[in-house]
């Protein structure tokens, strides 16, 4: 039975030489934040979980829980988060492992559980972010408190369709990397009421302050100007829940 055990080990070898593999990519591949969003990131309140937590002047009761897109630091969407703070809706990020939505799409349910105070909450994220939000509604089925999904610069791979009315799309007319899947993928799963829009010049990596990304269109706004249109568009969406 000596074969058998050579085998094992050979296959728990593989197993660690392939995880050390796909740790050093997300290392590798990553978008860290910019020095800006890095600075806005910590005027947060501090949480003990991590969380990036913006909040608004006065008390709210309308909440947004964002998930990161796929190997961006969570920091890098600190200046939206901040301006939608600032109009009046309670925002946090919630940092995931390896920068990756998709390892904890239940990312937003202990942020829900954490304010009874906020009584309307929208989840939602960018790319893979946004796809990964989208898994979480789906599993939360008709949760009272959970009213509104957010996609930006992303779809869903789950049909949402029936148990969640309220979804807006946002994303850029320059974004390359969602701009090629068809219209039929865009809106899989989504209802018929869905708003979407479309910011003229926008690209995909002007959701978060990290850079280019590769495979992007280029962004021929400020950035400044397409994060205002974000947050004009997200807020004025969230803001006008019942």
């Amino acid at each position: 039975m000596k074969w058998l055990k050579r085998i094992g080990l050979g296959l728990l070898g593989l197993l660690l030489v392939s995880a050390i593999g796909f740790y050093a990519w997300t290392q590798f591949s990553r978008y860290p934040a910019k020095a800006q969003a890095k600075q806005i990131a910590q005027q947060s309140t501090p949480n003990p979980n991590g969380w990036l937590v913006f909040q608004p002047a006065q008390p709210s009761t309308q909440g947004f829980v964002i998930y990161p897109g796929g190997l961006v630091d969570a920091q890098a969407y600190a200046p939206v988060a901040k301006a939608l703070a600032e109009r009046g809706i309670f925002t946090v990020i919630v940092p995931v492992p390896l920068e990756l939505a998709i390892t904890n799409i239940d990312a937003a349910k202990p942020v829900i559980d954490a304010y009874p105070n906020i009584r309307t909450w929208a989840v939602g994220g960018h790319s893979l972010g946004g796809a990964s939000a989208c898994m979480f509604v789906a599993r939360q089925g008709n949760n009272q408190k959970l009213n509104a999904l957010v996609l930006w610069g992303a779809y869903c791979t789950d049909n949402v369709a029936a148990t969640m009315p309220n979804v807006i799309s946002i994303y850029g007319a320059q974004d390359n990397l969602v701009n090629k899947n068809s219209a039929e993928k865009l809106q899989f799963g989504l209802p018929a009421n869905t708003r979407w829009v479309v910011i003229g010049g926008g690209n995909h990596a002007m959701f978060g302050d990290y850079g280019e990304q590769s495979g992007d269109g280029p962004l021929t706004l400020a950035p400044d100007e397409a994060r205002r249109r974000i947050v004009d568009e997200t807020a004025s969406f969230i803001l006008g829940l019942k």
